[in-house]
């Protein structure tokens, strides 16, 4: 009678990195919502880049269903406010499938610019569904050309005191993109963190950079909460700084 040999045992697979819940105490974890909030300049100097502007929020809807597919247990939900002499709500807070592409309807350039009116309504609405919910964060993505000049309701002070209660509740994370300015500056002025600040030109392969930044980084924020969660799953790390972590220019 031949002997059986005995079976090796099976090598096993280490897992470097998964955004999938890798124990029990992980897998109770409710989903973190993300709501993604773009406060887009629609004053009459970004006419020029309007197309580039269009196709590079559109790319920013691609780039989050696709985070929504890689990261199941995140839910981005996705709000657009534009400002001009007025400030717009466009897209309320909604899922990525329920969302239509921005059209040349839809974002028509005219006007001055409401930039702190864009910030204090929108921000002050969004707050009441993050600040409830500990399992909600919220990234406010500012992208203006130009400097304020028409808001009616709020000034910097303000903006600078809502944003940092903001900041301190480690659940919100500000940035400010700009052109014709020193971002950093005009970051820094109403509260936002100098790491958070992008220049861009504003032209159309300025603006078409800018976006991509944005995509590249809203990623790696995602893989950031990921491995926030795997780390210590009963709390997220803080976020709110170095968004543009591969941006030299926002550390000088």
């Amino acid at each position: 009678m031949k002997k059986t040999k005995p079976k090796k045992p099976a090598k096993k697979t280490e897992v470097l990195y998964t955004s999938k819940p890798i124990d029990n105490k992980t897998a109770k974890l409710e989903d973190v919502n993300i709501h993604y909030l773009m406060i887009l300049d629609k004053s009459g100097s970004m006419s020029s880049v309007s197309s580039k502007t269009i196709e590079g929020f559109n790319s920013q809807l691609a780039n989050i269903e696709d985070l929504v597919k890689q990261f199941p247990d995140q839910k981005y939900l996705v709000s657009l406010v534009t400002f001009a002499d007025d400030v717009n709500s466009i897209i309320d807070d909604k899922p990525i499938s329920d969302i239509t592409p921005l059209t040349n309807e839809s974002y028509r350039p005219s006007g001055s610019t409401a930039l702190y009116d864009a910030i204090g309504n929108s921000v002050k609405k969004l707050a009441e569904k993050i600040d409830p919910n500990p399992n909600a964060r919220a990234i406010v993505i500012i992208l203006t050309d130009g400097e304020e000049n028409a808001s009616r309701q709020y000034k910097s002070d303000m903006i600078k005191k809502l944003i940092g209660e903001k900041n301190a509740t480690d659940k919100w994370t500000f940035v400010f993109v700009g052109a014709n300015q020193d971002a950093a500056l005009s970051a820094q002025s109403i509260g936002i963190d100098r790491s958070n600040s992008l220049n861009y030109a504003s032209t159309n392969v300025g603006t078409t950079t800018a976006f991509d930044m944005l995509n590249r980084n809203t990623r790696l924020y995602s893989v950031r909460t990921a491995k926030s969660r795997s780390a210590t799953p009963d709390s997220l790390d803080d976020l709110s700084k170095d968004f543009f972590e591969d941006n030299d220019d926002s550390k000088k």
